[in-house]
């Protein structure tokens, strides 16, 4: 028992990669107080850095279903209370302690990624529909369900992106994850198990049942352009680009203020290390000029 308790960790890692979707991204610098798991159909993967767990996909001609399984199921596998959640297409660079350092200290439900580039579902369908192949029938059965909820689906301000969350075990999270996996089955395109898309769907469902009740940890995109995170395109290692500011950061319908974190400042100066003190007197002087963050 004694053993157990030393042993245990603070938080959990986890990411997966089902149907040879993604590629093994080892990690750079591991924390001591997190465990790293990483979920996969692929028994020939091995890693140095990560614990590998195989799970067979039940629905093999849907790689989405698997993925959704795991993402919408995260303490299925963690012994911890807390869990970053990132995509495959995501790369640990260092340790995330003061990210959730600072989740914690908060009492926070929930990180959320806001999208930098649009506020609204709709205008996330319009971008699929026209440059990733989502078929428009699909956007459009998912915009009808929505409407007949009541959700003004071309007007309310508060999209986020999925590639990256932190949740902390607790009854909202659990119905939340619950919600959102069966909404992504409701809408199915015909002969897969899951609706691909599902970061509208998991706003659509945050910002309809869970405005008074989640406390959110709110985050931009830069997170992922950080000196903990580097983020590529799926199946590759094309690191995609910083999107830059972007838009004005809603959450649920409103503005809302980003987390102010150190991680910020690889985005700022891109690959170039600077002493902490000249990285904050800069962030000072950008902070001066720019209230929004």
């Amino acid at each position: 028992m004694e053993k157990s308790i030393k042993n245990k960790k603070r938080y959990t890692v986890l990411t997966f990669n089902f149907g040879g979707y993604e590629v093994l991204r080892e990690i750079r610098h591991k924390s001591p107080n997190a465990e790293y798991i990483y979920v996969t159909d692929d028994r020939s993967i091995t890693s140095r850095t990560w614990d590998v767990r195989y799970v067979d996909n039940p629905h093999p001609e849907d790689v989405f279903y698997a993925c959704w399984q795991v993402r919408y199921n995260p303490f299925d596998f963690a012994t911890t209370d807390i869990v970053l959640k990132i995509d495959g297409s995501i790369e640990v660079l260092d340790k995330t302690d003061e990210i959730i350092d600072y989740f914690d200290r908060y009492g926070f439900d929930i990180c959320l990624m806001i999208h930098p580039a649009r506020c609204c579902i709709n205008d996330e369908y319009e971008v699929w529909c026209n440059t990733r192949g989502y078929l428009r029938c699909q956007a459009d059965k998912a915009m009808a369900y929505m409407e007949h909820r009541g959700y003004d689906a071309r007007g309310y301000r508060g999209l986020y992106q999925y590639n990256l969350m932190i949740q902390r075990r607790n009854p909202l999270n659990l119905q939340l994850n619950q919600l959102t996996f069966s909404a992504t089955k409701d809408l199915a395109e015909a002969g897969k198990q899951v609706d691909r898309l599902d970061q509208t769907i998991g706003s659509f469902i945050i910002n309809t049942q869970f405005e008074n009740s989640l406390k959110v940890m709110a985050v931009d995109e830069r997170i992922v352009h950080s000196k903990y995170f580097r983020w590529y395109r799926h199946g590759t290692w094309d690191e995609c680009k910083y999107f830059g500011k972007g838009i004005k950061p809603y959450l649920f319908n409103r503005p809302v203020r980003i987390a102010k974190l150190s991680y910020h400042a690889r985005a700022i100066f891109g690959r170039w290390w600077l002493p902490l003190p000249v990285v904050k007197f800069f962030l000072l002087l950008k902070q001066i000029k720019d209230r929004s963050f």
